[in-house]
């Protein structure tokens, strides 16, 4: 499952969709139909512990129903975390004897 922010307009908040074969699925529209809670945001998604099972519970109740589906060719892609609490940066380094691999947070 990718989980990516989407809105229809510029002035629209992005909200966490999974694409899908029938469309991208509105997350926060497709749980609550479906009686599960899931953030309008993906930080917040991706902070609860059970993000992947309500997840998994919009997709199968949109997919059941068509509830949350929206038309990806009305859509804009915006950036996968629009508000991260901390950036990771992931650097490889060409060392003297080898490589090695080094996060920052």
């Amino acid at each position: 499952m990718r989980i990516g922010q989407y809105r229809t307009t510029d002035e629209q908040t992005p909200w966490p969709g999974v694409a899908t074969d029938d469309g991208v699925v509105d997350l926060a529209e497709a749980g609550a139909a479906a009686g599960v809670h899931v953030p309008d945001r993906t930080s917040d998604l991706l902070a609860d512990w059970e993000w992947r099972r309500k997840a998994d519970l919009a997709v199968e109740h949109a997919a059941e129903t068509g509830v949350g589906v929206r038309d990806p060719a009305a859509l804009e892609r915006a950036a996968p975390v629009d508000d991260p609490q901390k950036v990771v940066c992931v650097a490889l380094l060409k060392m003297r004897y080898g490589s090695g691999i080094i996060v920052f947070w």
